[in-house]
């Protein structure tokens, strides 16, 4: 099967050995890429995080009786992609593989720019974004296609209601940009109880939606956030408020920033979101 994927794995967050149809989640990785500087030399998120897994204790912080060793994780690798047009082939590849299976799937960074092109695969129905800026800028460093652009060339290219959560930081141009397309909604973490999204719902969480107290492992900081019992007790009231869940990811962390208790954190999210995705069988 990995003859088939544009994909390679040197260390693993697997917790067995079987095939894939046997899993609870897959991981796939998307290394930390930089635009403006090619590809970046420097430890990957997948792999920075792969190192730490043996850090982390086993038990569930939202389940007291549940444990990340009970979750079937195969881990099928990165995406080794190096530049953009390549990463789009690759991903598609890799998406249609992981629709074809139906396949449980987290997809782990990384910059945020990924997320356009994994939501260009799914065209999902809705798209639930925890982030702490609304990444819809027109042209961020005269550039039209980056982290803090993305979202809104998602918007126009593909027909989806947009539910941002978390958002404390962003220009004048982008709330107005908002304002003026009615399938997207701003919202507080309080109205997460009154969601009831029907169809296909993508996640991704930029890890930026916490504190920098709590994460500082990222490149845009931003005061205000929430901390990661806050986050984790969110994630769980939004997977029980989905119909379908077709893909999550965990974008943004950065290795080289890293204090290594963000590792923890981060893999503390992964294997919390894991437990959610197996317990519900929210997948179809």
């Amino acid at each position: 099967m990995k003859d088939l994927l544009p994909l390679q794995l040197d260390l693993s967050l697997s917790t067995f050995r079987g095939e894939v149809d046997q899993a609870d989640v897959i991981v796939i990785g998307v290394p930390y890429y930089i635009k403006a500087s090619s590809f970046n030399p420097y430890i990957k998120a997948s792999d920075a995080l792969r190192i730490m897994k043996n850090y982390v204790e086993d038990n569930s912080l939202l389940f007291q009786d549940r444990y990340y060793s009970s979750i079937k994780i195969l881990d099928l690798g990165d995406v080794y992609s190096r530049d953009y047009d390549a990463i789009q082939t690759d991903i598609a590849t890799i998406v249609k593989y992981v629709i074809k299976r139906k396949l449980k799937a987290i997809y782990i960074g990384g910059e945020h720019t990924f997320t356009y092109y994994l939501l260009k695969c799914y065209k999902p129905d809705n798209l639930i974004f925890l982030d702490a800026h609304l990444d819809m800028k027109d042209s961020f460093y005269h550039d039209k296609f980056n982290n803090a652009t993305f979202l809104r060339r998602i918007n126009e290219e593909v027909d989806l209601d947009i539910y941002v959560i978390g958002a404390r930081a962003y220009s004048q141009d982008e709330f107005e940009y908002v304002r003026r397309n009615d399938n997207i909604y701003l919202l507080d973490p309080k109205d997460i109880a009154n969601l009831d999204l029907r169809g296909e719902t993508y996640i991704s969480l930029d890890i930026d939606i916490l504190d920098p107290t709590y994460m500082s492992s990222t490149v845009y900081l931003e005061p205000g956030g929430i901390d990661l019992d806050a986050l984790l007790n969110l994630l769980k009231t939004i997977l029980e408020k989905v119909d379908y869940i077709c893909g999550f990811d965990i974008m943004e962390y950065n290795p080289r920033l890293d204090r290594i208790s963000d590792a923890i954190t981060v893999l503390r999210i992964f294997y919390e979101v894991s437990l959610l995705l197996t317990l519900k069988r929210i997948n179809r």
